[in-house]
């Protein structure tokens, strides 16, 4: 296997070369450490670690390699989207804590490799990247009380349904996004910033969008532990919404962000 060389002090295209190149022609051979030095230039500003040719290829070299599903490649990209992300004060220190549900399977393996404890991975039955609103969704966590052998949480996998948060399924097709301009005007009236409805194209339904950001909303109470089971992170997550406090923590989260 040949040395990889050290991450450049500032990467750029002309070292994002031979990274791609190693991928396309011997992607079993391409290392964690190579990932994690390829997100590293994908993730400097305006293309400046590769270009957007460069990315694309590396993308489809990923899938196209099945290196996309790899354990390894996705904890470096894990470690590499920490290393970028924007720092949180946790108002309550040790006791508070950061939760997210992420879509397919195959995170829970590496999110557990990366020392996370509480997770949900998430697969709708229609191939989303989140709980579905219109059936089943697999569903993976951890189990802390049965170890593998390494001694590390087993992680089990079950289904959920809407009618596990005490909601309606509905139609992918009666949640389906809209513009921009329609979609942020929808956000706005879902928690309570607008006293008119937005207008959506048929079969586009409001209750179908609202039982949609419920649900998973509600999972992401779950996990936290805030809710002890999936109606009453339902029933929190909807006085969250009409109470303005939902709003208030994006309102938070933006403005925290644009002084970045």
């Amino acid at each position: 296997m040949i040395p990889v060389p050290a991450l450049p002090e500032k990467p750029k295209p002309e070292t994002f070369k031979p990274l791609l190149q190693h991928l396309v022609e011997r992607p079993d051979e391409f290392s964690r450490e190579e990932s994690r030095q390829a997100f590293h230039h994908l993730a400097q500003k305006e293309f400046g670690g590769a270009t957007a040719v460069q990315i694309g290829a590396f993308l489809m070299a990923l899938k196209y390699s099945g290196k996309a599903h790899d354990d390894k490649v996705i904890s470096a990209a894990a470690d590499v989207m920490r290393e970028y992300a924007i720092r949180v004060t946790l108002e309550n220190g040790p006791a508070d804590f950061v939760v997210d549900i992420v879509g397919t399977g195959v995170f829970a393996r590496a999110l557990r490799d990366a020392g996370v404890e509480r997770f949900m991975v998430v697969c709708g039955d229609e191939g989303l990247d989140e709980i579905s609103i219109a059936g089943g969704t697999h569903v993976w966590e951890l189990d802390h009380s049965r170890k593998t052998e390494d001694g590390q949480p087993e992680i089990k996998d079950s289904m959920v349904h809407p009618a596990h948060f005490g909601l309606n399924a509905w139609p992918l097709d009666m949640v389906a996004g809209s513009t921009p301009d329609v979609n942020a005007k929808t956000l706005r009236w879902l928690l309570g910033q607008e006293s008119t409805p937005p207008v959506l194209p048929e079969p586009v339904s409001l209750e179908a969008i609202t039982d949609f950001v419920l649900i998973n909303a509600s999972a992401l109470l779950v996990v936290a532990g805030v809710a002890k089971d999936f109606k009453e992170g339902v029933d929190l997550a909807r006085d969250s919404m009409k109470s303005g406090k939902a709003w208030a923590a994006i309102d938070a989260f933006v403005r925290f962000g644009r002084s970045q």
